[in-house]
């Protein structure tokens, strides 16, 4: 939501800081955000004005629909999960094992193993979260010499022959369970692909999700995931499936403070141009996307992983610029807390919005003199979009 705010400071040089740390986060309560708005008053001696309603502000800033999808979580055969997950930690401790054996320093022989085993980590989150052809996916990605999606840190080139061994390997373990022939593909029949464990329910969810927009002619969507690897396997799963339906193109953006992932700043500005252009239809990306981007004919953001946070949830709202947008949460059925959560973070617009109109006629809190210097203010604001 945005704020309008009248400022009665006169002074040479104004400068406005922005602090997550200020957003009430949990459970929306009155006095919280009562607290805050008082907060942003006193420090910038204003006063904060709203409208009595939504639909009044909506004239000027299009406001996204929010959607909820629910799906009801199916994932990988128990077997076939535990036969893989078994694979995967035997095949983890070879290659420790492999490492232990050689004339190397302890260092370098724990800082290896670290490394090996997060890669199977983040092939389990892909094999018990989306399936066996999008953990496939990822071991592919990561065994890939070519690949600029992700970066293996400051190793030598036996390091990183290592890793990208184990990842090969682990490829070549969970492609034993993909349907051989050149002409199968993921996207041949979704509800078999499901039972084989080739997908889950939540991968199938985000796909119905995006094809009842396929009628769209221009089409700008964000999916919005908590993890790198989520991005890069589900950007593969659309560029695979989505032609069948439509001429979308998806790419993905993922942050730089990931040790795995190496897009740079100028590949990620490349995309979102793209984007803005029409060029690219789907963006998957991680957290980097819910702030700073400004795309008016965004018209779509769907919440493949919910918010973890209240800040979280309006940011990423707020991507979908253009009138009509919608905003879609896809929540696992029985997650109660989630739905839960959910639901108070939709109320807290309204709480602010009435916590404000409550206290307009207050009036403002003295500005302390001694709080700022000759010729630099700090405005410590709350940024509610």
């Amino acid at each position: 939501m945005k704020w309008m705010l009248k400022s009665v400071i006169t002074t040479p040089k104004v400068e406005l800081l922005c602090s997550k740390q200020g957003r009430p986060s949990g459970e929306p309560s009155e006095i919280s955000y009562w607290q805050k708005i008082n907060e942003l008053e006193t420090i910038m001696n204003s006063k904060v004005y709203t409208c009595h309603n939504e639909s009044v502000l909506a004239e000027f800033v299009p406001f996204s629909t929010p959607k909820f999808k629910i799906y009801k979580r199916m994932g990988v055969p128990s077997a076939l999960s535990e036969n893989l997950m078994e694979k995967l930690q035997i095949l983890e401790k070879k290659h420790e094992s492999s490492l232990r054996n050689l004339d190397l320093r302890q260092s370098t022989v724990l800082s290896m193993v670290k490394k090996i085993s997060k890669i199977r980590s983040n092939l389990a989150y892909c094999l018990l979260d989306l399936g066996v052809w999008l953990a496939l996916k990822a071991a592919e990605s990561l065994s890939c010499y070519k690949s600029d999606f992700f970066s293996w840190g400051k190793l030598d080139v036996f390091g990183e022959a290592t890793l990208k061994k184990f990842s090969l390997e682990a490829s070549q373990t969970l492609a034993t369970y993909i349907p051989p022939g050149l002409n199968w593909s993921i996207g041949d029949n979704i509800e078999s692909s499901l039972d084989a464990g080739l997908l889950t329910t939540k991968v199938r969810c985000l796909i119905e999700c995006l094809l009842e927009y396929r009628e769209l002619d221009d089409i700008r969507c964000i999916v919005f995931v908590e993890r790198v690897i989520a991005a890069v396997v589900l950007q593969c799963l659309l560029d695979e499936l989505l032609p069948k339906y439509c001429s979308w193109k998806t790419k993905y953006i993922a942050g730089n403070n990931s040790s795995m992932q190496v897009q740079t700043r100028r590949k990620q500005h490349e995309i979102v141009e793209e984007f803005r252009k029409g060029m690219v239809n789907i963006i998957v990306a991680t957290s980097i996307l819910e702030e700073g981007l400004d795309v008016q004919s965004c018209n779509l953001v769907l919440r493949f992983d919910p918010s973890a946070t209240v800040s979280s949830f309006i940011q990423s709202r707020g991507r979908a610029r253009m009138q009509n947008s919608d905003y879609v949460l896809m929540l696992e059925s029985e997650d109660l807390s989630t739905h839960s959560r959910m639901k108070n973070y939709l109320a807290s617009g309204d709480i602010m919005r009435k916590e404000s109109l409550r206290h307009a006629h207050d009036p403002c809190p003295s500005l302390k003199s001694d709080q700022f210097d000759e010729e630099f203010i700090a405005l410590k604001a709350l940024e509610l979009l």
